[in-house]
């Protein structure tokens, strides 16, 4: 009886073992063919021509722009590619990720030179300085005021495809309308708050909530810039916001704490993707 048992107990023992090897093998063969299967449903796979994805917010320009380069490559008889949009990539976190893990976007939109230097920093961009003169899309071609936004270091790494300044639309029968004269196309920081003082003073009646504003925002990055400052040095080591600024500091505090144009209210918030000045003159 005893010995029946140890040869049970054997036979169970070796026949989990080929089992176990058996499963292993049989999930193996499952993976692979999952992967593969996977891998034949990739876009880039069932493309009949190599696939370049950009990398872009959900614009209904974009479409296009897509057919625009379909027929760029056929006119100059260059070979067939597919261009594609990613838009749901598009913020700067997702874009170095999937770039350090080298499954980031071929053409990607860059907001601003600071976004585009820190993709530089992480060496996502390409050197296009060289074929950018050979085909015409050097700095050269665009606004002098742009080429800090397209290069690092004297090196071209992208060209502008929307260019945009910010600036205050004045609307001068408002102005009127109040018996005030419009603003001068040229202000410092002292005629920008006079002005704003007495468009505010005259466009709501004394005692009674405010419901007109002379300006909806004012981007206090944009004043230090104008003067040729900025928030730290170079190196970031050193807050850079001291005497040089001091009318600068004077008037943002005068404009958060002593303006009437500014109150505790609440505004609609603006939609993702815009990021403007405007005069609120209504």
């Amino acid at each position: 009886m005893e010995r029946e048992r140890e040869g049970l107990g054997l036979g169970l023992h070796e026949f989990n073992g080929q089992g176990m090897k058996y499963l292993f093998l049989g999930s193996f063969v499952a993976l692979m063919a999952a992967s593969g299967v996977t891998y034949l449903l990739q876009p880039d796979v069932r493309s009949q021509a190599p696939v370049l994805y950009w990398v872009t917010d959900a614009n209904p320009a974009r479409a296009e722009q897509v057919e625009r380069f379909r027929h760029w490559l056929e006119k100059n008889n260059y070979p067939r590619m597919e261009l594609r949009l990613d838009t749901a990539n598009n913020a700067t976190s997702k874009k170095i990720i999937q770039g350090v893990s080298g499954v980031g976007g071929d053409v990607i939109d860059s907001f601003g030179g600071s976004a585009l230097r820190q993709l530089h920093a992480v060496g996502l961009l390409a050197d296009v300085t060289e074929p950018a003169k050979e085909l015409g899309f050097d700095p050269g071609h665009t606004y002098p005021a742009i080429v800090s936004q397209i290069a690092v270091n004297d090196r071209q790494y992208a060209f502008p495809c929307n260019a945009y300044t910010t600036m205050f639309w004045v609307n001068k029968a408002t102005f009127a309308k109040y018996g005030l004269p419009a603003p001068p196309k040229r202000w410092d920081f002292e005629t920008f708050e006079q002005f704003g003082r007495q468009f505010v003073g005259a466009a709501n009646p004394p005692g009674k909530r405010r419901t007109a504003f002379f300006a909806a925002s004012v981007d206090r990055d944009i004043m230090r810039c104008s003067l040729g400052l900025s928030v730290f040095n170079e190196t970031l080591t050193r807050c850079r916001l001291d005497d040089p600024l001091k009318a600068g500091r004077r008037n943002n505090r005068q404009a958060m704490n002593e303006s009437p144009a500014v109150e505790h209210r609440k505004f609609p918030r603006k939609p993702s993707g815009q990021n403007n000045i405007s005069v609120a003159l209504s």
